[in-house]
């Protein structure tokens, strides 16, 4: 089982940058915060992503572009899968680019 994922859980960019998540259905809340459900989306706060350049190449993480992993088999909100505390994916950053949770930030609502 693993923790849902709401508007108030702890995501971050491998650089560190802390991800504020954009969109979260408000048809179902924990502790008053909506919950996130597949396709997470979020964008990182400016000057968190300690990913920047020399070299040119790099460009800091600003945004989530995908998520691989992390979505409930059962629990699902306007038929779409919510996201658990498992989930990642990648962001807009290059060349490092992966996302990941580090506390759904509640221990109240759990599914697999």
């Amino acid at each position: 089982m693993g923790k849902v994922l709401t508007t108030a859980s702890s995501i971050q960019c491998v650089h560190q940058g802390i991800v504020v998540p954009t969109t979260g259905q408000s048809v179902l809340k924990v502790n008053g915060n909506p919950v996130l459900v597949e396709k997470v989306q979020g964008s990182i706060t400016p000057g968190s992503c300690t990913q920047v350049s020399p070299p040119a190449s790099n460009v800091p993480c600003t945004t989530i572009e995908s998520q691989s992993t992390g979505t409930s088999t059962v629990l699902k909100v306007n038929g779409k899968p919510v996201a658990l505390d498992n989930a990642s994916g990648l962001t807009d950053g290059k060349p490092a680019n992966k996302w990941s949770v580090n506390s759904a930030e509640q221990k109240v609502l759990q599914a697999t």
